[in-house]
């Protein structure tokens, strides 16, 4: 994964932590990186546009998972 940038510093856990529990815990990782990004979005830094862009392009990817949308 690419490295979360400086600027969203208070937010980098989010996604850090969903990296971290993709396999084990898909449901949860997915709602951890959607709040990540809801949360970076409202922080409006110009140099995050390309991180954020790939963080929803993998929330994309994880919509067409059921394991990733369907609460355990």
């Amino acid at each position: 994964m690419t490295a979360t940038p400086a600027s969203l510093g208070p937010v980098c856990t989010y996604f850090e932590r969903a990296d971290e529990l993709k396999k084990a815990y898909p449901f949860a990782a997915n709602q951890l990186r959607l709040f990540g990004v809801e949360l970076a979005m409202k922080m409006k830094h110009a140099d995050a546009g390309r991180f954020l862009m790939a963080q929803m392009d993998l929330l994309e990817m994880e919509k067409t998972q059921p394991s990733c949308t369907t609460p355990p």
